[in-house]
């Protein structure tokens, strides 16, 4: 059968029709997820939804675009970013048979791209497969063998010329080893090979500018996907990032404007990107308080109020983003390094077999050890020691009388301490005088008490001088 030859006129609008489905695809996307963030979901749910709608996108409107018009190594790029996405998003899958349903979906994509298109569900496109002599009741059996098959030959970079037969091969593997080993089950599934010559006609000029154009689209799904799967990674860095907006408005009084939010998502998960997604999950609302009070530690006193004021977002330099980011997550990441670091094991030779007891011995003994430090650690302190008391402490509040019976009482070599002066036998008035003034003084007051001669007080001494001062003869001159 001869190849149909389009006309000029005919080609110019099949074309400038495979141009704008090219260039409609990016812009597909985007209206699919700006119809889903109206419902405001989590971020965990946006890369579900990327993923369902970039493969719902590739599927219904570019699959043929980019099987027919890309070179193979192209095509293997955008199929293995598919597989990765894919394998990213798992994680937030609810059960099994969803995990199940994303790799399938990445398979049947794959398979698409490279040639092969068989409807796996009953209605719609299988009412118009031709039975090839099975029962309708029969479909369903190679249909599932056909869904193994993709599996089982997902992501293992067959080439495209060669995928098709390698699924029809693989299905009647599958089916053979189920007990089916009925060639029209094959043929009903070789009608999911694909004709490659499809827009074969089309002059070289018009199949330039449809492969420039699938190839600029297939390329802005290749960055977006790669894009998207740093972002899940990071996503707990975007988590804390968006929790610490939150806490700027709630507690710090700085509502942000949507540019500074984009700034401060930019600059944190490049900070946290050291410590992996598990210790940032656990430690997330503490972080993102940390990030908040910083950032609003840097921000300017006036640069809060006024646009408080003014009813108007806070504006934070980039600058200060930058510091309070990085401090907290150096902060976190010498903390956790501190903890991962361990004590050098011991030197020395390893204990053999006939040590182990020995061993084992020594750990329980310092385990004891440990253990009762541990309890005289938590033990209350005992009380000080009471100083020793000098006397009784029942006479501690008799009156004078009595303390000075008990001091007769105590005989003196029990006493410490330098002896009691004597009591002096001179008069207070002589305690200043000199040492010769108290001597005559003395003698006096021993020949006055022994009735003697009153003597004359030494010359040149005070009593002498009162002496001469006094008149002789009784006239006070």
């Amino acid at each position: 059968m001869a190849k149909e030859v389009m006309s000029e006129e005919k080609q110019d609008t099949v074309v400038k029709g495979l141009i704008a489905d090219a260039n409609s695809l990016q812009s597909r996307l985007d209206t699919y997820l700006e119809n889903a963030k109206q419902a405001n979901p989590s971020l965990e749910d946006m890369h579900i939804i990327f993923n369902q709608s970039a493969n719902s996108v590739i599927d219904g409107l570019g699959a043929d675009i980019i099987r027919l018009f890309l070179e193979e190594e192209k095509i293997q790029v955008i199929v293995d970013n598919i597989h990765e996405h894919s394998a990213e998003c798992m994680q937030f899958a609810n059960s099994e048979k969803e995990s199940a349903k994303q790799v399938l979906v990445a398979a049947k994509i794959e398979a698409k791209l490279k040639g092969f298109d068989l409807p796996l569900s009953m209605g719609g496109p299988a009412n118009e497969l031709d039975p090839y002599g099975i029962k309708q009741e029969d479909y369903i059996t190679a249909m599932d063998a056909t869904k193994e098959a993709l599996i089982a030959l997902a992501n293992q970079e067959i080439p495209k010329r060669e995928y098709a037969d390698k699924v029809v091969e693989k299905t009647a593997e599958i089916l053979k080893s189920k007990g089916v080993d009925d060639p029209k089950f094959v043929e009903f599934v070789s009608q999911g090979k694909k004709n490659p010559d499809k827009y074969k006609t089309l002059s070289e000029s018009r199949r330039t500018a449809v492969k420039s154009a699938i190839s600029e689209s297939a390329e802005k799904f290749n960055q977006r996907f790669k894009r998207d799967v740093v972002d899940i990674k990071n996503l707990e860095a975007r988590n804390i990032a968006q929790q610490a907006l939150k806490d700027l408005d709630k507690n710090h009084n700085s509502s942000v404007s949507k540019e500074t939010s984009a700034k401060i998502l930019a600059k944190i998960a490049p900070a946290l990107q050291k410590l992996d997604p598990k210790y940032l999950k656990e430690n997330r609302a503490s972080i993102a308080a940390e990030i908040a009070k910083e950032i609003s530690r840097e921000t300017s006193f006036l640069s809060k109020i006024i646009p408080r004021f003014l009813r108007k977002n806070v504006s934070i330099s980039s600058v200060n983003i930058d510091k309070a980011v990085q401090k907290i997550a150096n902060k976190h990441i010498n903390a956790k390094n501190s903890k991962k670091s361990k004590p050098h094991p011991p030197k020395g030779p390893k204990p053999t077999e006939k040590d182990i007891p020995k061993v084992k011995r020594v750990e329980e003994i310092i385990a004891e050890k440990s253990r009762a430090f541990e309890e005289r650690k938590n033990m209350s302190p005992p009380p000080p020691p009471r100083p020793p008391q000098s006397r009784p402490p029942e006479h501690a509040l008799r009156p004078k009388q009595d303390e000075k019976d008990i001091a007769q009482q105590v005989p003196e070599s029990s006493v410490k301490g330098p002896s009691p002066r004597p009591p002096q036998s001179l008069p207070p008035e002589h305690a200043f005088r000199s040492k010769q003034d108290k001597k005559n003084v003395a003698q006096r007051v021993l020949e006055s008490r022994a009735g003697g001669k009153k003597s004359r007080p030494p010359k040149g001494s005070h009593a002498q001088r009162v002496e001469d001062s006094k008149p002789k003869d009784g006239i006070v001159r």
